[in-house]
């Protein structure tokens, strides 16, 4: 589809009135997460509705002293994702509009997966603001639409230290294992060490050459 299409598209909805709509409310929500200095760490922003939602657009803000957005991706809204992300996240202001054809989503739905590097400092933090620009049904009727902010922190913590006990050993690679996932994508969870989007065996060997304590 072409993109000027659908940007009308999506302007259309975000023109919808609220007495055309308000029937049922929605929420989006993320995650807290921490990450650690100059890492990266993921969270989902979810919507929940009782009925139908085919297209949502959100803004989001932070303080880009702490934090910079570097991705998104879509969720379970497939037809279209669009990410408007200024100067690479340095602005602390993004905009994402994601929608799906045909059909609408009911219940806890994920609207993207976002990605975020520390740039702060330890035990700095921001907060993640979500607000609604718009959750419509299929037929282009709005959906009284609440945000609720998330907060990211950054800590110091040794990233070979997957679980977080103050020591890196043949625990830390475990917990790598247990949680083994080829695909965990923009979430970068505490396990994937090397930061390459999967949870792997080089994760297992990067922990295996930073061993602090040789069993326990």
């Amino acid at each position: 589809m072409n993109k000027k299409i659908i940007f009308a598209l999506l302007a259309l909805l975000a023109g919808i009135t609220i007495a055309n709509a308000q029937e049922n409310n929605a929420t989006l929500s993320a995650s807290n997460i921490t990450i650690g200095t100059n890492r990266l760490g993921g969270t989902q922003i979810t919507i929940s509705s009782t009925s139908g939602v085919a297209a949502v657009g959100i803004n989001l803000s932070y303080d880009p002293g702490v934090i910079e957005l570097v991705n998104a991706s879509r969720g379970n809204f497939d037809y279209w994702f669009g990410l408007h992300n200024p100067q690479n996240g340095s602005t602390g202001y993004a905009m994402i509009n994601t929608f799906a054809l045909p059909g609408e989503f009911t219940g806890n739905s994920t609207v993207a997966t976002v990605a975020f590097r520390a740039v702060g400092n330890a035990s700095d933090s921001s907060p993640l603001i979500i607000s609604p620009i718009v959750a419509a049904n299929v037929s282009g009727r709005n959906l009284l639409t609440t945000g609720y902010n998330a907060t990211i922190s950054i800590t110091a913590a040794d990233p070979n230290d997957t679980n977080r006990d103050g020591k890196t050993n043949i625990l830390d690679a475990a917990l790598i294992v247990k949680n083994f996932n080829p695909a965990s994508g923009l979430l970068y969870p505490a396990y994937d060490v090397t930061q390459n989007g999967k949870t792997d065996e080089e994760d297992i060997y990067a922990v295996g050459q930073n061993f602090t304590h040789k069993i326990f």
